[in-house]
């Protein structure tokens, strides 16, 4: 008899589980990529032209990693549809960048990543638009 309430309670308990609503970190498209920012052709001043810029997502974790230069940055992501929500609190490196004002350059980037409001995958191109702003990526 004690193991039939056993296992109704296990069933019972399952059941509710998947009645439950799941975490939106999703877009499991986003995963198995090392996106590259591809850059517009820029003036030959900008300082970050040249550097790798990278951006990966691990949707079981709903982390963000990558890197810029030298730095590296990581963070938390939701995708809800075709919406993407990066945490505001990023966490990155800071090491010094050998050309002056390339930090400033590298938070610009960080900045535009952090407002992200949707994303767009076609082929091995990935869009995120920010506002007024869109970064657009490659798969490596």
């Amino acid at each position: 008899m004690r193991n039939g309430r056993l296992l109704l309670v296990a069933l019972l308990a399952g059941t509710a589980l998947l009645a439950l609503p799941g975490c939106a970190t999703g877009g499991p498209e986003l995963a198995g990529a090392t996106w590259v920012l591809v850059q517009e052709e820029q003036s030959a001043s900008s300082l970050l032209d040249g550097t790798e810029i990278t951006l990966e997502f691990f949707p079981g974790e709903g982390v963000i990693r990558g890197s810029y230069g030298y730095n590296k940055y990581a963070g938390n992501y939701e995708v809800d549809g075709d919406s993407l929500t990066i945490s505001p609190d990023l966490c990155w490196t800071t090491m010094a960048c050998q050309a002056e004002g390339g930090m400033d350059e590298e938070q610009q980037y960080l900045l535009t990543l952090m407002k992200a409001e949707s994303y767009v995958v076609d082929g091995d191109t990935l869009t995120i638009n920010s506002g007024d702003k869109v970064l657009e990526f490659v798969r490596g």
